[in-house]
C-alpha cells in the first residue's frame, strides 16, 4: 500500500505543482459543467484523501468496474482469429462478471468551479514559471455521435489558439481566431486555446486561457466576447481555411493505427465514422 500511494502522491504532486495546469483546468470545467456526477467527477484526486485510501478500496472498485461488459477489446492490423485467440489467453477466466454500479445518464447543468493555490511555480532551468491565472469558459456541445459533431469539429479548428511565447512571435502568422483576436491583440495573455471534449451522450466546448492574476477579469471579458462573436458572421475565407485544415489533419490521423486504434474503441457499440462520411 506504502508504495501504490506512494507513486501515486508523486503523479498527483507532478499535476499540481508541474508546469502544464491543463488536466486541472479540464478537470474543474467538467466539474462545473456536469454538477460533479458521472463525467464531471474529479479526475485527480486530492492529496489530502490518498491517505483515506484502502487496498480493499481499489479492489473494491477493480471488481466492480473491471467487467467484460465494460471493456472494449480492439485490434488494427491483425487477424481477428488471432485477436480472439490472445483475448482468450491474456484476459482472465475468473474476470468478474457482476452488475456493478451502472452510471446515471450524463446531463449538461453548468455553474462554477474556484480553485486558489499560492504554490510557487516549479523552476525549469535558472528561473521559476510565471505565476498564472487559469480560465476556462464552456458550454455544452454534442456526442461524438450526433449529425453536429463536425460542425463542432469546424468550429473548434476556426478557433483554433495556443501559446503566445514561440518562435517568430505570438502565433508565427497563424489565422485562427484565438490567434488574431486575442494572443496577437493582448500582450498580457499567455494561453488561449479552444478544445472541443466529445462523449458518448454529451459534449463540452471550451476555450482555456492563462495571464498575469492583474489580468485575470480582463481574460473572462475576452474569452466571453469570443463566445458572442461565435454566433456572429464568419466570413466565407476563414470558414473554409478552417474545414480544409480539419480535412488535413483527419487525413493525416488515419496514418496512424494508434488513433485508428482509440476512435474504433470509443465508437465501438456505436456508428464509427469513415472518412467519406466526414
Amino acid at each position: 500500500r506504502f508504495v501504490v500511494l506512494w507513486k501515486l502522491s508523486s503523479g498527483i504532486n507532478a499535476e499540481y505543482g508541474g508546469a502544464d495546469q491543463e488536466p486541472i483546468v479540464t478537470d474543474c470545467v467538467h466539474h462545473a459543467a456536469y454538477a460533479g456526477k458521472s463525467i464531471g467527477r474529479f479526475k485527480i484526486c486530492p492529496l489530502e484523501s490518498l491517505t483515506e485510501i484502502s487496498r480493499s478500496d481499489i479492489m473494491s472498485f477493480y471488481s466492480s468496474n473491471f467487467r467484460p461488459s465494460r471493456m472494449v477489446l480492439v485490434g488494427v492490423g491483425v487477424d481477428h482469429g488471432d485477436l480472439v485467440k490472445f483475448g482468450a489467453k491474456y484476459f482472465p477466466s475468473d474476470l468478474s462478471t457482476g452488475s456493478g454500479q451502472d452510471e446515471p445518464a450524463t446531463v449538461y447543468t453548468g455553474g462554477q468551479c474556484y480553485r486558489h493555490d499560492d504554490t510557487p511555480p516549479p523552476m525549469i532551468g535558472p528561473q521559476e514559471l510565471p505565476t498564472l491565472t487559469h480560465v476556462s469558459i464552456g458550454f455544452e456541445s454534442s456526442s461524438h455521435q450526433a449529425e453536429e459533431y463536425v460542425k463542432f469539429c469546424v468550429l473548434n479548428t476556426l478557433m483554433g489558439g495556443g501559446g503566445s511565447f514561440s518562435a517568430g512571435g505570438p502565433g508565427k502568422g497563424m489565422y485562427t481566431r484565438l490567434y488574431l483576436q486575442v494572443l496577437n491583440r493582448y500582450h498580457w495573455v499567455y494561453s488561449a486555446l479552444a478544445l472541443n471534449h466529445p462523449y458518448q451522450e454529451t459534449g463540452l466546448f471550451t476555450i482555456n486561457a492563462s495571464s498575469h492574476p492583474n489580468h485575470g477579469w480582463d481574460l473572462v471579458q475576452v474569452l466571453i466576447r469570443q463566445f458572442k462573436e461565435m454566433g456572429g458572421g464568419i466570413n466565407h475565407a476563414e470558414l473554409e481555411r478552417a474545414k480544409t485544415q480539419l480535412k488535413s489533419t483527419l487525413l493525416m490521423n488515419l496514418e496512424y493505427r494508434t488513433i485508428i486504434l482509440e476512435d474504433i474503441g470509443r465508437s465501438s457499440s456505436q456508428r464509427f465514422f469513415q472518412r467519406s462520411r466526414f
